[in-house]
């Protein structure tokens, strides 16, 4: 851990990519401590290849894209290149997919989902969009993340979005068994 005298407890930048900065998202991963030190401390990756995180990243890539340069093009323009920012995350991650994420079915997806918010009147906080932010706790580690935008609803409000996809229906039973993420929690703190 980093803490914020300089001190650690190990050197981060032998074994952890982020050089000593946790994420929300890997620190979930603490709930097997032996699974985090290989996983994330020693860089140690099952050999089955992760369709949903290769997917999520290409969907963050493509809202990345579309949030951050409204206003810098026609819509259309901006629709093509925002589901190409997904194609291109989507290729380099050189994974077929499954039934439901694929090349294909993102494509769609994203195209629509560009559609759907085409006249999204919300107002993003240009800075916090698919920024990393950074938290000291009070031992003094440093907690990060990447937060997908930040909404601004007021003077003094603002609002943490992060979007997610799931291969579930989101039915009343999906709602009923959701409960919010430690991502958020750390967001929020």
């Amino acid at each position: 851990c980093l803490y914020k005298d300089g001190s650690m407890k190990y050197s981060p930048h032998d074994y952890h990519p982020s050089a000593g900065i946790f994420s929300p998202t890997t620190l979930q991963d603490m709930k097997c401590p032996r699974y985090y030190l290989l996983s994330q401390m020693r860089g140690i990756q099952t050999k089955v290849e992760n369709v949903h995180l290769a997917f999520g990243t290409a969907v963050h890539a493509c809202t990345g894209f579309f949030y951050g340069h409204r206003g810098d093009y026609s819509f259309s323009e901006l629709k093509s290149r925002a589901v190409k920012a997904f194609a291109i995350s989507w290729a380099g991650s050189g994974l077929k997919g499954n039934e439901k994420k694929n090349l294909a079915s993102g494509v769609v997806l994203m195209e629509a989902y560009c559609d759907f918010y085409k006249d999204d009147s919300a107002t993003y906080l240009p800075e916090y969009i698919e920024a990393p932010v950074y938290c000291e706790m009070p031992d003094g580690t440093i907690l990060g993340g990447v937060i997908d935008r930040v909404w601004k609803m007021g003077d003094n409000i603002v609002c943490p979005v992060d979007s997610k996809t799931s291969g579930s229906a989101l039915t009343p039973w999906y709602w009923k068994n959701w409960t919010n993420s430690f991502q958020m929690t750390a967001y929020y703190y």
